[in-house]
């Protein structure tokens, strides 16, 4: 029976989470044979990958080239970067690519409308509020019109504040063109003072 060989705890740490795939392949038809082999690593954002492969000529005694290649590969949340390399005889090969991924920030219209919007004008007996918007149902159609905010601001706003925004907006003409009138949630604060003449 053989010896049990353990690995040392840093070794362990070190390749903690670490990927590793490899493969060996041999083309063969009645002119060449091909043996080839790869090797994938990839620890968190980062993969290297190599692969060799080395044709020998049934006949005959013509040296094919071997080819030998790597690349190295970067990973970003919405970006990557690879740079890659392959050799054939005397010939070499360098590129490198990147891409970044297109679209909606984290913020902007993408945080718009993954809030949930509420009305604050049509405050419920258990303190919740209506969805925002109206439904065709004759219930629905009796509220007034809806001042809608996501429902994190509506949670910190005061009484105060929620009365002022949904009279000022009731206060304007609603459906003008066929849209609504937007109103600012909050007034402006002023900052004043007399001036004298």
């Amino acid at each position: 029976m053989g010896t049990k060989v353990s690995v040392p705890d840093y070794l362990k740490k070190k390749f903690k989470g670490t990927e590793v795939g490899a493969g060996v392949n041999v083309y063969d038809d009645e002119m060449v044979v091909v043996p080839s082999g790869s090797l994938n690593i990839k620890k968190g954002n980062i993969t290297v990958s190599g692969g060799v492969e080395k044709p020998f000529l049934k006949d005959g005694k013509q040296n094919l080239n071997s080819t030998i290649d790597l690349s190295i590969l970067k990973e970003g949340k919405s970006s990557s970067i690879e740079l890659t390399g392959s050799k054939q005889g005397k010939s070499k090969n360098i590129g490198i690519f990147f891409s970044k991924k297109l679209g909606l920030k984290s913020g902007g219209l993408k945080k718009w409308f993954d809030q949930k919007w509420v009305d604050i004008g049509s405050k419920r007996k258990d303190g919740s509020y209506a969805p925002c918007g109206r439904s065709k149902l004759a219930s629905d159609q009796k509220r007034k019109y809806p001042k809608c905010v996501p429902a994190a601001k509506a949670a910190r706003m005061t009484d105060s504040q929620r009365r002022s925004a949904v009279a000022r907006k009731r206060a304007k003409p609603q459906g003008v063109g066929g849209k609504p009138t937007n109103v600012s949630t909050f007034t402006k604060k002023y900052y004043g003072g007399m001036i004298e003449i």
